[in-house]
């Protein structure tokens, strides 16, 4: 059986999820929620892992266009 979920410990990232507030264009929302659905996942779950995948692009980012694989 899996862990049980305290409130305010984290479970998937060294840190608890905090509410934010984003504006977006309705089409932009649409597209989120279509993809984060595709990936069975919950739209903050699916943000969640784009910021951090676009954090680790940054990273490697120079390493790339030195043509070294990351």
């Amino acid at each position: 059986m899996g862990k049980k979920r305290l409130k305010n410990v984290p479970i998937l990232y060294e840190g608890i999820k905090k509410k934010r507030s984003i504006g977006l264009t309705d089409t932009a929302y649409q597209t989120l929620q279509e993809a984060a659905a595709a990936e069975k996942l919950s739209l903050s779950e699916f943000v969640e892992r784009w910021a951090r995948q676009l954090k680790l692009q940054r990273i490697h980012e120079p390493a790339l266009q030195e043509g070294f694989p990351p």
